[in-house]
């Protein structure tokens, strides 16, 4: 890493050490002999040549700029960040700078226009323009000055309300009016006139043009000339002796850039490590592309309060600014939760006098970076926020634009990148004094174009101070921000009436909050009101409704006068076996009756049960057993475990436990009965790896219950359908609720007959896991009234699938709170938050001292109330870390602390966030770190501590571990612990690297220190690392040359140039290695790593279906096959693909023949006999002779004439679709050329016979086949049979496909092939730049610039474009056609709606590609499975891209050379529009062989070449 010479030099001079360079450029000190101490000493010798460099840079650039006096140049590169971002947006008002003035007195009209026309001519960035030069960059051009007249309108005759309104509607109309870079009109001024004395002047600027500090400028000149006009008197002024160009220039030279160089190192290293995006939460989800709305929330600091703050600051030798920094930065990690805080800043970057007086866009952006320690005082904070941002303005000088691509950071369209907030500080200001004669006060607009997240501006005006929150819309609700700038004012007068109190501490919480939680919590019961059980409850059904049935229906239902008297005999029965009030019971947690005869029956006794899932592993049961020390399990049937001789089985199906039974009394034991009396012991997850036993009494149960049977409107009639997990505490809930109401329980199972359950039992209500409720298809279900579900975080479809259409409630809770805690009753519309606490519970969001959040600010979910559980069996210590007693808003209660993170909102509703104890997301999965550590410790058990995180450096993100090992302990291999966990957990929660330390670091509070720990440098796992097993080393071959080009065994697959079609190949490989894997697991796991991880575990294997040897039979055409005897072709048998392999020189005729023949018999596609109607194999088939070819002799035109008339004959009906052929004295040495019909191949079979070639040669025999073709067929027929809800997808996408060509656009010339094809370069940065910045494919890329080009040529707006894909598709798992030949080509529609904005044109793109069922392998076969005429309609214009491809170096791999012309010249496409092509080495190609006319094909095609052109260099030049 390079040294921070500034930052040294820094150093040293405030050491009293200045150093510089001689006449001689040699390095000298003008210090004293006692300043430079022999530490010091020794620092210059280590850094002199570095120093010297530096200092010599310096030099350089100090030196004054030279006056060009050029009417043209290059743009800096601020300015050209802004001009690619206007290329980018087109038409876009993000960048208006606008500033407005009231004026009130006497205005000289006259004077203030001549004073703008006199600074147009003087300040030539005032008449600049921007266009393209002949590279293809941005050039700005000074225009001639032209007479500037002052737009004037009078509102004057306007009533006041109306005048206001139309200044309003003024100022909002310049804001979002665009500017047109190329005109040089980036200057707009208007003066509305409201009455003879008040105006509003409205000045608005491009900002590529001007910044804050010009406008300071353009004033001061604007008044010099007002004056002189007014008193007559020449204005004697001169043009600046440099122009912006001058400065550009300059900027762009080594001049600047060599000593701009120099600050780099800072600012990677006090970067490094950032977040990609701030933690605040947000009130709406964040687009895919960022959007330019926004508002303003305005809010005021008065003078007296802002000047007891500064004093403050200047106390501690602090300026105002470094002050609100410190105060903002804090109001941020109060409101996120996070300790690391970057914002950005503005600065006016005037570095030099000679560009002071200056009109320009010089602003640069400072990043400060704010990190906060867990305890500190006020006071002590801002010292340390001083030193901090005094060290980053002290390197300013380095370009905010460069400092992404310094720190490695990746590009998105949907955030800003580094920062999304910024902070703008303005020192007061005197506007009395701009306009001579008029008082002139600065007004703001409330709408404004947001260019972050957030963006603050300070401004000290003469009375007070002004904040203005400027945020965007699309994030955030205005009433977030206005209790944003609420609490900036509460925390501003807290730290100036107690600058000492600990930052954590100072209050953010309003009065009317904290009144009404003291109402809440006050009004809580501090009892079980009116002493009831949940045995009670059930009791009081079966005495008031005996008949009526409680568990089943129809004839199989058990009444509540039998479920109480089996019940009663049951517990007459246990008190007679010793068992009685206190006893812990197990109970077989199967969905059966005997499990509500066991629970009720153990509840007359005053006993708790325990459920005992049979599915769960040998050892968690054990420890359930043990933990609660259960002797005694009640059940139905033979133990479905083992079990100790201690422990008993009473199965109640047995006739020698059912005669005991039949003779004990079916009346209730006389057992008074308690809420307080324990209930239920369910057994939870905990982060030991060991479940934990939380205690629920009965009184919660009733707490609970009550609430929801009014909750769901679920009334003695209602019938509950249960088919969850009795070890669950929600499968608990489900199966009381109802016997505790009077209704019907009915026991289910959540299987593929789930919906014909339910419509079977006439089921009412229903409770779910959120996940099953998920894949609950989208089914009438008349009967059912309300649906519960809760246990994950609720998708947005459910709410639009089901809401409205019954009664709908997210249920959240934890076990320790008796399973419900909140509930949101959804309806169409609603926001998905957990909603509001339960009767009898109270929630609270508390800060990690205790004190109550205020809302909005995320903390940890508490809980208070009546459905609190008694804490964990035996475990007392847990118990009382999680249930503490609590003093909040002076009212005393016990609390659980869920380990929830959670916001109150505006609204009253509760958000769930996520966990607190370090759940965190790693390529989109969420990770509970203390199960991975667990598992660590598992698999070492010379492992003491270990700590698991994800670590950032730049772009890079990685799953981490560190550890202690125990004292005497052996060192482990590393490589050997990580293994053997990727055996217990999933690929991505196993670390990529596991560091061993002797200690820990801790806090002086005992706590982990985070930033202690050693780095670990992840880009080491980056790219080329080398495999550390033979498998990984096996399997990187395979991709390596599969990729053709050197990788690692960390290198991801796709950001190399892997797409599906190579996914197919790779797996092909792979399994022919002996290592069997799908292509879903090469895209899950990317590298060579992960994928050799899960190819070493255990996996569920589905048996392939596949039929070995010569197949012979008839089978259907499949759907593709009959799309092609759909197509007006004039030459049906001359519809192709071919190949030209590099061919061994040592093989010959007669072993070639030999090759072809064994993948004849071996292929059965190559001996399919295809007619119109119907195909079958042949079981036989003759090989023709080949071709021999010359190239020497033929030549390249008379080579493709000869291959093209070799394969222009073929017969599908006889079978006859292949022909094959030898090319001698190729340029690249002897080539084979084979050509086979369409029908029986597509692309990837290519490849397939490519590799079997390959293997022939080196004697390998071929592999057992995959499924057949006709198998295909089958599992085509039988997965349209149950795709009928993609029928209604399709139909909705297709309906108004309106494609009117006129006849003219049609060639009436045989079709010619037109080519495009882009250079290396421009590829790179489309599949590499343009596909990462847009977070797309590049097939999205393509679609986005065809749509566009199409709505230019007139096709209109929307665009119904077909895509082909390979269709080899994972329709069933028993099906594998990775080495099948065929056509299996899928073709489908998309519908894109052309749009202005490039990124939002992309992102609908790629959105409508992931909308796509199952990759569109369904729309042929649906259209095919339809006797409706035309049912499916395929549109005129096509698009097949095959990915990426390279002509391989090595025998048998293709040669860059066409095969001849594949299609007869005249078989004219149906369709007006057909591109092909690829990525093919190195170079996108696109073919265009539709039926248009020539000369639109080739304006289609320059339209395609410029927008993808357009399209790079977007990507290439986003603003850091």
């Amino acid at each position: 890493m390079s040294t921070n010479i500034i930052g040294l030099l820094n150093q040293l001079a405030r050491n009293g050490v200045q150093l510089s360079l001689n006449a001689q450029g040699q390095l000298v000190s003008q210090s004293s002999k006692d300043a430079i101490t022999p530490e010091l000493g020794q620092l210059i010798r280590n850094n002199r040549d570095a120093i010297v460099t530096c200092l010599a840079a310096a030099s350089a650039f100090a030196a004054p700029i030279q006056a060009q006096h050029a009417e043209s140049g290059p743009l800096s590169s601020s300015q050209s960040g802004l001009w690619f971002i206007e290329q980018y947006e087109e038409n876009s008002h993000l960048y208006n700078m606008p500033v407005y003035f009231r004026l009130s007195g006497e205005l000289d009209v006259a004077a203030l226009e001549f004073a703008f026309d006199a600074l147009a001519q003087r300040h030539a960035s005032l008449r600049t323009r921007f266009v393209r030069n002949e590279q293809g960059r941005g050039e700005q051009q000074i225009l001639p000055h032209q007479p500037w007249p002052l737009a004037v309108e009078d509102l004057s005759a306007l009533a006041p309300q109306a005048r206001e309104a139309r200044v309003a509607q003024r100022v909002r109309e310049e804001i979002s009016r665009p500017f047109d870079l190329t005109t040089g009109e980036l200057t707009r001024v208007h003066l509305l006139r409201l009455s003879a004395r008040e105006h509003v002047l409205l000045i608005t600027q491009h900002h590529i043009i001007s910044d804050g500090w010009s406008v300071k400028n353009m004033f001061a000149d604007i008044k010099a000339a007002f004056l002189a006009f007014q008193n007559r008197q020449p204005l004697n002024w001169q043009a600046p002796a440099l122009n912006y160009i001058d400065y550009a220039s300059w900027f762009n030279s080594p001049l600047f850039r060599d000593y701009h160089e120099q600050f780099k190192p800072f600012w990677v290293e006090r970067l490094r490590g950032i977040a990609d995006v701030h933690s605040l939460p947000l009130d709406k989800p964040r687009p895919a592309h960022q959007a330019s709305g926004g508002e303003l929330v305005f809010s005021t600091i008065d003078n007296a309060l802002w000047a007891r703050f500064k004093q403050l600051c200047q106390q501690h030798n602090t300026s105002p600014f470094i002050g609100l920094h410190a105060l903002f930065a804090l109001l941020l990690a109060r409101h996120s939760g996070e300790r690391d805080i970057v914002i950005g800043t503005p600065l006016a970057y005037r570095e030099r006098a000679d560009i002071e007086g200056l009109v320009g866009f010089f602003v640069n952006t400072l990043v400060l970076r704010t990190q906060l320690p867990e305890q500190q005082s006020f006071t002590e904070y801002l010292q340390a926020c001083r030193k901090d941002d005094l060290e980053a303005f002290d390197h300013q000088l380095y370009r905010f634009e460069a400092l992404s691509e310094a720190l490695g950071m990746d590009r998105h369209t949907a955030i800003n990148p580094i920062f999304q907030i910024m902070l703008v500080y303005q020192a007061r200001v005197d506007f009395n004094d701009l306009i001579p004669g008029c008082q002139a006060v600065e007004e703001t607009s409330p709408v404004l174009p947001a260019k972050t997240d957030i963006s603050v501006k300070v401004t000290e005006l003469m009375d007070s101070v002004r904040v203005d929150w400027l945020y965007a819309t699309a994030l955030f609700e205005h009433a977030t921000l206005e209790r944003y700038a609420e609490r900036l004012l509460l925390l501003l007068e807290a730290v100036v009436e107690q600058p000492q109190m600990d930052i954590w501490a100072l209050p953010l919480l309003d009065q009317p909050l904290l009144q009404q939680t003291a109402a809440r919590l006050n009004a809580l019961p501090r009892e079980y009101p009116n002493r009831r059980t949940a045995l009670g409850l059930f009791e009081d059904m079966a005495r008031l409704h005996p008949q009526r049935p409680a568990l089943g229906f129809d004839e199989q239902a058990m009444s509540y006068a039998e479920l109480d008297a089996r019940a009663n005999r049951l517990a007459h029965w246990l008190l007679s076996q010793g068992y009685g009030p206190g006893a812990l019971l197990g109970v077989l947690a199967r969905r059966e009756n005997a499990f509500a005869v066991a629970v009720m029956a153990i509840w007359k006794i005053n006993a708790a049960y325990v459920p005992l899932d049979p599915a769960y592993p040998r050892e968690r049961l054990q420890h359930i057993l043990n933990d609660a020390g259960i002797e005694l399990i009640v059940a139905q049937g033979e133990p479905p475990f083992a079990l100790d001789a201690s422990v008993r089985w009473v199965d109640l199906l047995d006739a020698s436990v059912q005669a005991q039974l039949d003779g004990m009394l079916p009346t209730s034991p006389a057992l008074g009965h308690d809420p307080q009396q324990l209930a239920q012991v369910i057994y939870t997850s905990g982060s030991s790896g060991l479940p934990k036993g939380v205690m629920v009494e009965q009184g919660s149960l009733v707490n609970l219950l009550q609430d929801h049977a009014a909750r769901l409107q679920f009334g003695p009639e209602a019938r509950m359908f249960n088919c969850m997990s009795l070890s669950f505490d929600a499968g608990n809930m489900c199966a009381l609720l109802p016997l505790t109401q009077g209704a019907s329980l009915v026991w289910g199972e959540p299987d593929e007959e789930l919906v014909a359950q339910i419509e079977r039992s006439a089921s009412s209500h229903m409770i779910f896991p959120t996940a099953l409720f998920a894949t609950l298809p989208d089914s009438a279900l008349p009967t059912v009234q309300a649906i519960g579900f809760g246990g994950e975080a609720c998708p947005a479809g459910l709410v639009e699938r089901w809401a409205g259409r019954l009664r709908l409630i997210n249920m959240y809770g934890p076990t320790e709170a008796t399973v419900t805690a909140l509930c949101k009753h959804l309806e169409p519309g609603s926001s998905l938050s957990i909603g509001t606490p339960i009767d009898g519970i109270q929630a609270l969001i508390l800060d990690e001292m205790g004190n109550l959040c205020p809302v909005g600010v995320p903390g940890e979910l508490c809980l208070a109330g009546l459905g609190l559980a008694r804490g964990y069996l035996n475990q007392p210590q847990r118990t009382a870390a999680v249930f503490r007693e609590h003093s909040v808003a002076g009212v005393s209660l016990r609390l659980y602390h869920s380990g929830d993170r959670a916001r109150l909102l505006g609204n009253g509703d509760y958000e769930y966030l996520g966990r607190l104890d370090e759940q965190i997301k790693l390529r989109g999965y969420r990770i509970e770190p203390g199960e991975i550590e667990a598992q660590l410790s598992l698999s070492c058990p010379a492992l003491h501590q270990v700590k698991v995180l994800v670590l950032r450096d730049g772009q890079r993100q990685a799953l981490v571990a560190y550890a202690v090992l125990k004292p005497g302990a052996a060192q482990p291999l590393v490589d050997a612990v990580l293994h053997d966990v990727a055996q217990r957990l999933p690929e991505y929660m196993v670390p990529s690297n596991l560091m061993l330390l002797e200690q820990m670091p801790l806090t002086p509070n005992g706590k982990l220190d985070l930033r202690q720990l050693p780095k670990i440098d992840l880009a080491a796992s980056d790219e080329h690392t080398p495999p550390a097993t033979p498998l990984e080393a096996e399997v990187l071959a395979i991709w390596q040359d599969v990729l053709s080009q050197p990788l690692g065994v960390q290198s991801d697959f796709f950001q190399l140039g892997g797409d599906s079609i190579l996914s197919i190949q790779l797996t092909t490989r792979l399994r022919d290695a002996g290592y069997p894997c799908s292509v879903k697991e090469v895209f899950e796991a990317k590298t060579v790593r992960r994928l050799c991880r899960v190819l070493s575990s255990a996996r569920e294997v589905v048996a392939v279906q596949a039929e070995q040897g010569v197949l012979t039979g008839e089978l259907p055409l499949q759907p593709i096959q009959r799309w092609f005897y759909e197509q007006p072709l004039a030459t049906p048998q001359h519809w192709n693909q071919g190949v030209l392999l590099r061919l061994p020189e040592d093989v010959e005729v007669p072993q070639l023949r030999s090759y072809l023949q064994q993948l004849l018999q071996h292929h059965d596609a190559l001996r399919l006999a295809v007619t119109p109607s119907s195909q079958r194999y042949l079981q036989n088939l003759p090989l023709g002779s080949p071709a021999l070819l010359d190239y020497r002799e033929l030549g390249e035109t008379g080579l493709q004439l000869a291959l093209t008339k070799l394969q222009s004959h073929f017969e599908p009906m006889l079978g006859r679709t292949l022909c094959w052929g030898l090319v001698e004295n190729l340029p690249q040495g002897r080539g084979l050329f084979i050509a086979c019909h369409h029908l029986v191949v597509d692309a990837v079979s290519w490849r397939i016979l490519a590799d079997d070639l390959a293997r022939l040669h080196r004697g390998e025999a071929l592999p057992a086949k995959t499924s057949s073709y006709r198998q295909w067929g089958q599992g085509l027929l039988a997965y349209v049979l149950q795709a009928g809800e993609q029928l209604r997808f399709w139909r909705e996408r297709m309906a108004g496909m309106d494609y009117r060509v006129t006849p003219d656009w049609i060639s009436a010339e045989p079709t010619q092939v037109h080519l495009l094809e882009l250079e290396p370069e421009l590829t790179r940065q489309l599949s590499q730049d343009a596909t990462q910045v847009f977070a797309c494919e590049m097939r999205s890329l393509l679609l986005a610039a065809l749509t566009r080009a199409l709505s230019e040529m007139g096709l209109g707006q929307r665009q119904w474009i077909l895509l082909e894909g390979h269709g080899r598709e994972s329709i069933d798992p028993s099906l594998d056609v990775s080495r099948t030949l065929g056509w299996f080509t899928s073709m489908y529609p998309l519908v894109l709606d052309n749009q202005a904005d490039w990124a939002q044109l992309i992102g609908q793109c790629d959105e409508r590609l992931r909308e796509v069922p199952d990759k569109g392998v369904g729309y042929m076969p649906l259209r095919a499975s339809l006797q409706e005429p035309n049912p499916l309609p395929l549109p005129p214009i096509a698009l097949n891209y095959l990915g990426s491809a390279r002509s391989g170096q090595g025998d048998w791999q293709p040669l860059p050379i066409a095969p001849g012309r594949p299609s007869a010249a005249d078989n004219r496409s149906a369709e007006l529009i057909s591109l092909h092509g690829g990525i093919f080495d190195g170079r996108l190609t696109l073919r265009q062989i539709g039926c248009l006319r020539g000369d639109l094909s080739e304006q289609l095609l320059q339209r395609l070449r410029q927008h993808l052109t357009e399209l790079a260099q977007l990507a290439v030049a986003v603003p850091a």
